[in-house]
């Protein structure tokens, strides 16, 4: 195991020496790229960052998205570059900013004069499944948690907590970070209407029916997202359907979100795990379900019902645990269906508010729907100096 570890680690310093030679180029702080899940999407935070700074300081910026898949609808005449080629590492070196929202790549050698930000990708206190939290390997582990924050700049909060619980005490950062709230949340303090309306026009949804997302999270790890969910329950959607419509006095469509590292999902309902905005889904959402996903944050703040269906909680409360106590939590725990569909009959709409303001106010949120803005004008200050 140890001459593994040595020779991975190895291997990475001589990779960030070889990948330091792109810095013959000069940083170009006209340039800024975007990453978002490795690649996988252009979403999350890094997209709404994006869209504030084409839309605060139009022209002034050359924006380049990483991409593995081929030009979304919508990016056709965006700038993007294949991950792992020389194009990608070329702009990823050589860029005034670099906007992530996930670990970047350890043999990447950043130089100190570029601004490299990581949003992150969840605001929640759920699950232990991320930063300096596995027992096995911690010396690798630790080694590219400090290659890590070597490289970043800042980190932008969601909350107080989420900067002492995460940033300070599980990815070990002791630099910058900004008060900001997280980008692709601002859309859940706009008028929904419009982003409804699509979302039923897209998915061909009856205008008169209500949208419930179920959106359950990672489990296992990268090569088995689900692992060991099969052993436990699945939601009962026929049954959901007709407590939802009991409860709230009108028809719903049920729409399936997967995790983006999830290669399948549920049949017999709407799947959306393709839909290249998850917080479009959560703005047009009536109802949200999940297990621990940090989307449970989110969707906080709209104040609109949310419970939790996990089946598996009693063993994934040991394991790998949870970054807050859920009993502080304002949403409803079931571990099974006849428990969600009793928490679905059971809600009362001003208790749950009420807890959702003392939720928000503990962690102590910084979320106004204002966080792309900040961010990209702290961008364009720290690019023009």
């Amino acid at each position: 195991m140890s001459m593994n570890l040595n020779l991975k680690l190895l291997l990475i310093k001589v990779s960030r020496i070889v990948t330091g030679l792109f810095h013959v180029e000069p940083i170009n702080y006209k340039k800024i790229v975007y990453i978002s899940f490795g690649g996988k999407q252009r979403s999350c935070n890094p997209l709404y960052i994006y869209r504030a700074l084409e839309r605060l300081y139009p022209g002034k910026y050359n924006h380049i998205w990483v991409k593995e898949t081929s030009d979304a609808k919508g990016f056709e005449t965006v700038k993007s570059c294949s991950h792992g080629t020389i194009s990608f590492f070329r702009h990823m070196l050589t860029a005034g900013c670099v906007i992530t929202n996930d670990t970047l790549p350890s043999y990447l050698n950043f130089s100190q004069k570029q601004l490299v930000i990581n949003t992150w990708h969840g605001g929640g206190l759920f699950k232990q499944t991320f930063g300096l939290c596995s027992a096995s390997e911690i010396k690798y582990n630790k080694a590219i948690q400090n290659i890590h924050n070597s490289d970043i700049k800042l980190y932008t909060l969601s909350s107080c907590s989420w900067h002492e619980n995460v940033v300070v005490r599980r990815f070990g950062y002791a630099g910058e970070s900004l008060n900001s709230g997280m980008p692709r949340n601002d859309i859940l303090f706009s008028d929904r209407n419009i982003i409804t309306n699509k979302i039923k026009q897209y998915f061909k949804i009856p205008i008169d029916n209500k949208i419930v997302l179920y959106a359950p999270t990672f489990r296992g790890n990268a090569n088995n997202a689900s692992e060991g969910i099969d052993q436990f329950e699945t939601i009962n959607i026929i049954k959901l359907l007709s407590v939802l419509k009991s409860k709230f006095g009108c028809d719903f469509t049920f729409i399936f979100r997967g995790h983006h590292l999830m290669s399948r999902g549920l049949t017999d309902c709407i799947n959306a795990s393709h839909y290249p905005d998850m917080q479009e889904l959560l703005s047009a959402a009536d109802v949200f379900i999940s297990d621990y996903s940090s989307c449970l944050w989110d969707f906080s703040l709209t104040m609109r019902p949310c419970f939790i269906f996990a089946p598996d909680f009693d063993i994934y409360s040991v394991r790998p645990g949870f970054e807050s106590d859920y009993h502080q939590w304002p949403f409803p725990i079931a571990k099974s269906n006849k428990e969600l569909n009793d928490n679905i009959f059971e809600f009362d709409n001003d208790i749950y508010s009420l807890k959702c303001q003392k939720y928000h106010n503990e962690y102590g949120s910084f979320e106004d729907g204002h966080a792309s803005e900040r961010i990209a004008q702290y961008v364009n200050d720290k690019l023009s100096m």
